[in-house]
């Protein structure tokens, strides 16, 4: 492996950077960094050391230690990456042991849902076909997300993927619930520079099959050094455009939907939203939108998580009463029921809006109202004295202006 590492900082670090993340590098070897948001460039690139280091925001390393970063890789995934790339030969020991097949039977699989989806997709009587058209997904979309079905006859009772996977050496054990997944559709799940497909999601079409085996059922590999890790993916990372900001959303519907729209999104799983997902995104974005779902879950899940974002800028997505979350949104704008872009708001204008769109009946409700400020004031612990200050005098105002009714 050492042998390895050395060829690889052998390599031409701007070739790398180039080749591998599709970035250039500038005049004097400087460019933006891709590891924060800014307008001018304060990552400087030096090829005689084969090393580069950001001044702004204090990011340095060798080109292993950038791709690591710029693709959220482990180490070894970064080595692996420019290996393959540069036609580096591992050791055998090595090869052994990123010869991980679970990953090869996950792409497989997702290759053949796919591929089965874009055959049924020109029936228009099938439930998985009404289901995407109704929610205004288009077949741009569908193969971005590379979306896939499997029904009755690809299923073959089961049979045919069961074998997919032994093919792939992968045991019977890790792969034994598969046939929940019939009539669903599949979503892959990527790895940070959209290479592989380290698991995949389903989801379900008809309530039946929603209350037998729930709305969503993943089916990942979580042991593994490669493996999907809940606390740490970002669903559609790897389809990010370096743009200055990021919608956060929860599911990975949300997060289709809002690819669909053109909005620059991540979902994060419906799992809770972690200081390694804010980490990751902070890094790379300047500004973070929240935009959970339009109920009291997704609203009190995101106050609770703004700590995690303590000191940097966050707005919020300023959701119409009549919508839920980003599916009910691209339906609505599908269907030319909506036609106004998404608003967006700083937390005064968040508290304000949802002080008077009637969250949660607060309008109608003292206890809901109290409720609803000592939520506020126990997630803006953290925030600046000023900052505190000005959200204090606006609950202040809108309960002196409730009790004056």
């Amino acid at each position: 492996m050492n042998d390895v590492i050395k060829k690889i900082k052998e390599l031409p670090i701007l070739d790398v950077i180039k080749n591998l993340c599709g970035v250039s590098v500038g005049r004097n070897e400087m460019m933006n960094c891709p590891f924060h948001a800014e307008d001018t460039p304060s990552l400087k690139v030096y090829s005689k050391t084969s090393t580069f280091k950001c001044f702004g925001c204090e990011e340095q390393g060798d080109s292993i230690q950038f791709i690591q970063k710029f693709h959220n890789l482990t180490f070894i995934g970064a080595v692996k990456m420019i290996a393959d790339y540069y036609s580096i030969d591992m050791p055998k020991h090595e090869q052994k042991k990123r010869d991980y097949s679970f990953v090869s039977g996950y792409n497989r699989v997702s290759d053949f849902g796919n591929y089965a989806l874009t055959k049924l997709n020109v029936d228009k009587s099938l439930k998985i076909v009404k289901y995407l058209n109704n929610r205004g997904l288009s077949d741009a979309t569908i193969e971005k997300f590379k979306l896939g079905y499997w029904n009755e006859d690809a299923f073959n009772k089961g049979i045919y993927l069961h074998n997919l996977f032994e093919s792939q050496g992968v045991s019977k054990d890790n792969f034994s619930s598969l046939d929940r997944h019939r009539g669903r559709l599949i979503i892959p799940l990527f790895n940070g520079n959209g290479s592989q497909v380290i698991g995949f999601a389903s989801r379900a079409l008809s309530k039946e099959d929603e209350l037998k085996y729930g709305k969503y059922i993943n089916d990942v590999n979580s042991e593994h050094k490669y493996g999907y890790n809940k606390s740490a993916y970002l669903f559609g990372y790897h389809l990010l455009e370096p743009k200055t900001f990021v919608y956060v959303v929860e599911g990975y519907l949300d997060a289709i939907f809002m690819h669909e729209l053109g909005y620059n999104a991540v979902g994060i799983g419906g799992t809770a939203l972690t200081d390694t997902h804010a980490g990751v995104l902070m890094k790379k974005f300047k500004t973070i939108v929240m935009a959970f779902d339009n109920d009291k879950s997704g609203v009190t899940k995101t106050f609770e998580n703004l700590i995690r974002f303590d000191g940097h800028d966050v707005e919020f997505v300023l959701w119409d009463s009549n919508i839920k979350d980003a599916g009910d949104f691209c339906i609505e704008r599908k269907s030319f029921k909506l036609t106004e872009d998404l608003s967006i708001g700083n937390i005064i204008k968040y508290i304000e809006h949802l002080w008077h769109q009637d969250y949660n009946s607060i309008q109608t409700d003292v206890d809901k109202r109290l409720e609803f400020c000592e939520l506020i004031v126990k997630s803006t612990r953290h925030f600046e004295p000023i900052m505190r200050a000005e959200i204090e005098n606006i609950i202040v105002k809108l309960i002196g202006e409730f009790t004056s009714y």
